[in-house]
């Protein structure tokens, strides 16, 4: 039997070529955003992808469908294909191939394929008499059919009769061997509720299928007979084909299977089960051709507990749905919410109930709260501590350690809904960590390391749920990797970091430090400010390291305010700063050597002084940053002996952070960027921009526990996800 090639390290997989009767509905968003998941995540383990989606345009229902609307069958199509397309981009869906089976080199796959298949005396002219559902485009068993004759998938339709000369497919010679098949890859059709549905189908004995119609103008003619149109599926599973080919490739098979088949996953609705798990494998074999891996049928949508219909009045547009609340809102609550495979139901009140739970409440405040406390706590940057060092028995380590393999596991076995559900159980774990740890009470008792375990422990925690998030999320995960720090800048042709040459239009994303300035050309070198013109390019630094702090005055009174007595400190120190500000400006107007000082300096002066004397006061980092700086200063303007040297540095009573820093400054992060390593996690953020993705390492480096880059200046922190505040009527489609 022919079967997949397991060797090759390449990934294609397909949603369904969509037919064109009307515009895309809630079901076709809903099988091509996990198509598009699904393929984030191949990407992310860096192996090349090949995403296919795309329109079936041909068959009764289209000509019908532009018959209605006063158009011709190809402007019909054109206009419906457009929608698709823009849809799929409000989705944010990253497909490879959009394939429209109206394309000339479709035909000319579709003829040899058809070719092939006669050739090995698998089609035959004969009567076709039964009922025949033109919205499904194929014939019932009447067995099948509801009273009346009318369709179990469209029951306010009923089927026609037909009784014509067709071409038919020897599907019943395929029997045994789509049954072996079955046996030996009990994975070849997923979940396992379709596969029993399948073996219970083939188990009743296979007929052979009809593969043309007669008094049918839209559709590619029979070669052997052009009264004869292909019949719809005949033509449009070759759709997954033809979307092989290179655009300067001649169409042929051998062309078209040279290099992404056999096909990884077919993704599809379960009322096409059988086209793709019984017709399309048979068709397979007559021709020769090896077997595509795995068929998942994944469950119908409803909503509100109703079938979703046009009758009801209750047909959902994506589209308006995307508009209102945003791609990654509609995204993450289908995949989070309905366990893919089996039935899922819509509601908009529990949707935005969801959202707000999940992503407003649980992973935004998060962010959002640890990143203030960072900037209180940690000089607005990551703490300086490692990963590895952070001890093994706490619990946001414990659980990220094993995380990003549960979650692979999901992705790989289409279990979105239990890989969201890992990934927050472990922002939950955070929310209840900081609870219980309490940091700003470490903080005030001195305890500055275990601070830092603290907050390096969730902010990783929280940079890799965004991660293992990205394939859903794309769009929050990327800003909450800008948060924590990570920037998107285009790589030179030569990196100082690693010295390593770049490809042409290749993107680098590198944490947001400052570059090394041994690093930096000589006409790009950092020269100090005009006041300390004389000074050394090691003096500047140094006097860097001084004023850097007082641009965070703002910040620092921020977090003054939000202290139980800040308000207090805050009205005292302002009216202090002012008094000495009236008392500077009284002594310029005294002097003749002092100019008189200008308003928006004293204003600057008032600021800088409450900042000085708050972050004096109330921080022994602070404490250790102010005289750590001056003995520097002392040590180069005026040497050991001088008067000035007789500066003492104070005990730090209330520090007890032991991390390793530069001149004993530990609250101020390094001036100078450490260079990072290839696989490091900076070097992307953009879980859009599939060049940095290509690019950086793969999901095993980036789904690690504590590869958060220490010091790391973070970013502006604001929401990621908006609060809905209540659900509006979701429009019909059209």
């Amino acid at each position: 039997m022919t079967s997949t090639n397991k060797s090759k390290n390449t990934f294609a997989l397909t949603t369904p070529v969509y037919y064109v009767n009307d515009v895309p509905h809630i079901g076709s968003a809903y099988t091509t955003i996990a198509a598009d998941v699904v393929a984030r995540f191949e990407r992310l383990r860096g192996k090349p992808v090949l995403l296919i989606t795309g329109t079936d345009e041909h068959g009764l229902k289209i000509q019908r469908a532009a018959q209605s609307a006063g158009l011709t069958p190809q402007e019909h199509c054109d206009t419906i294909a457009a929608a698709f397309d823009k849809l799929w981009h409000q989705l944010d869906i990253q497909y490879d191939r959009f394939i429209r089976t109206t394309s000339p080199r479709h035909q000319s796959i579709v003829l040899e394929f058809f070719q092939r298949v006669w050739d090995s005396g698998d089609i035959y002219s004969g009567r076709q008499q039964g009922w025949y559902c033109v919205s499904c485009e194929e014939f019932k068993e009447e067995r099948d059919l509801l009273d009346g004759h009318r369709c179990p998938l469209h029951p306010n339709k009923e089927a026609e009769w037909r009784d014509e000369q067709n071409y038919f497919f020897r599907l019943s010679k395929y029997q045994s061997r789509l049954e072996a098949l079955y046996q030996e890859r009990p994975d070849f059709i997923a979940p396992e509720s379709r596969r029993n549905e399948v073996l219970s189908f083939v188990a009743q004995g296979l007929q052979d299928f009809s593969i043309s119609r007669v008094n049918l103008e839209w559709g590619f003619p029979v070669p052997a007979d052009p009264k004869h149109t292909l019949y719809v599926w005949f033509d449009a599973l070759l759709g997954y084909v033809t979307a092989l080919l290179e655009p300067d490739q001649e169409p042929t098979l051998s062309q078209a299977l040279a290099t992404w088949w056999p096909i990884n996953l077919h993704l599809i609705g379960k009322d096409i089960l059988r086209f793709h798990a019984v017709y399309w494998p048979a068709m397979l074999m007559s021709a020769g051709v090896p077997l595509p891996e795995k068929v998942f049928g994944h469950g119908f949508l409803t909503k509100d507990g109703q079938k979703i219909s046009k009758t009801l009045g209750n047909v959902i547009d994506p589209a308006d749905l995307v508009s209102r609340y945003s791609s990654d809102a509609v995204r993450y609550y289908f995949l989070k919410e309905i366990e893919f495979g089996k039935d899922g139901d819509f509601n908009e009140t529990r949707f935005v109930n969801i959202l707000n739970a999940d992503l407003a409440n649980d992973l935004g405040n998060l962010l959002n709260r640890t990143l203030g406390m960072a900037r209180k706590y940690a000089s607005g940057c990551v703490p300086g501590v490692a990963g590895a060092d952070i001890p093994s028995d706490n619990p946001l380590k414990a659980r990220g350690l094993t995380l990003g393999e549960e979650v692979a596991r999901a992705y790989e076995s289409l279990a979105f809904s239990s890989g969201c559900e890992a990934i927050l159980a472990l922002v939950r774990a955070c929310n209840k960590y900081i609870d219980d740890r309490a940091p700003w009470t470490l903080h005030k008792q001195g305890q500055q390391r275990e601070v830092s375990e603290v907050l390096y422990s969730v902010l990783e925690s929280v940079r890799l749920a965004a991660y293992l998030l990205s394939p859903i999320i794309p769009n929050i995960s990327t800003e909450i990797y800008r948060q924590l720090g990570f920037k998107l800048q285009p790589l030179p042709e030569l990196t100082p970091q690693t010295g390593q040459r770049a490809a042409a239009g290749h993107l680098d994303l590198v944490a947001l430090k400052e570059p090394a300035p041994s690093a930096l050309p000589e006409a790009a070198a950092p020269t100090a400010a005009p006041a300390f013109e004389a000074a050394s390019p090691a003096q500047g630094q140094r006097w860097s390291k001084v004023l850097r702090p007082f641009a965070e005055a703002p910040a620092y009174l921020a977090d003054a305010l939000a202290e139980t007595k800040g308000l207090l400190i805050a009205v005292l120190l302002l009216l202090l700063a002012i008094f000495a500000g009236n008392a500077l400006v009284e002594l310029a107007r005294r002097t003749d050597r002092i100019p008189v000082v200008s308003p928006t300096l004293e204003a600057i002066g008032i600021g800088y002084t409450i900042w000085f004397i708050y972050r004096y006061a109330l921080f022994a980092a602070g404490r250790q940053a102010l005289f750590g700086n001056l003995q520097s200063l002392k040590q180069e303007f005026f040497g050991g002996n001088s008067p000035a040297a007789k500066i003492k540095t104070p005990p730090l009573a209330l520090s007890t952070d032991t991390s390793p820093s530069a001149e004993g400054v530990s609250a101020l992060p390094p001036l100078e960027a450490q260079p990072f390593a290839p696989d490091s996690p900076a070097r992307y953020i953009d879980f859009n921009d599939r060049a940095a993705i290509a690019a950086a390492a793969p999901f095993s480096t980036h789904s690690r526990w504590g590869t958060l880059p220490a010091s790391q200046p973070l970013g502006e922190a604001k929401p990621v996800f908006q609060r809905l505040q209540s659900a509006e009527p979701v429009s019909p489609s059209r």
